[in-house]
């Protein structure tokens, strides 16, 4: 009982870093980049199996308190836990240095195509004007950077965090 209580109040935090943080202080960027990190480093802590029964929750969660329903987001977050845990099995990279930065840059290239995917919905199907294009350079390099950072750390506090419940 008291494994599930961490578990439900660790995704609550995530949730809250997210929604009142992340999201108010990076709003250029609509992908929920700390999500996205916390899943690819959930992915490569654990197997699929076992990082799925945190992902769902994790994005179900913050569907709920974002927009009130299940979008999209929440499968678009299972299919990249499973690639990320595809390529950790074909890889065979090491999860230190080189390796957990070009797992970084993979998670960082999904966070892109989720932008571009919503950009591609919110505009009517319309391929003209999207909000991925229309960010400068600049905050794309920032957003990379940020992501990084993001990625590596919240990497090290998943990979405690699951040290300290086993």
């Amino acid at each position: 009982m008291k494994i599930l209580f961490f578990r439900i109040s660790f995704l609550l935090l995530l949730v809250f870093l997210q929604l009142s943080f992340f999201n108010i202080l990076f709003p250029w960027f609509h992908a929920p980049l700390f999500l996205l990190g916390v899943v690819a480093s959930y992915a490569l802590v654990k197997n699929f199996p076992e990082a799925l029964f945190m992902t769902v929750p994790l994005t179900l969660l913050f569907d709920a308190a974002s927009i009130g329903t299940v979008s999209w987001f929440s499968l678009y977050a299972v299919l990249f836990a499973y690639v990320t845990s595809f390529l950790l099995r074909r890889l065979l990279l090491e999860h230190t240095g080189i390796g957990l930065a070009l797992y970084a840059l993979v998670a960082f290239g999904a966070a892109l195509a989720y932008q571009a995917l919503f950009s591609f919905v919110m505009h009517d199907f319309s391929l003209g004007e999207t909000v991925l294009l229309s960010t400068s350079s600049e905050s794309l390099i920032f957003s990379l950077v940020l992501f990084f950072l993001i990625f590596f750390l919240m990497f090290c506090i998943i990979k405690q965090f699951e040290q300290y419940l086993v």
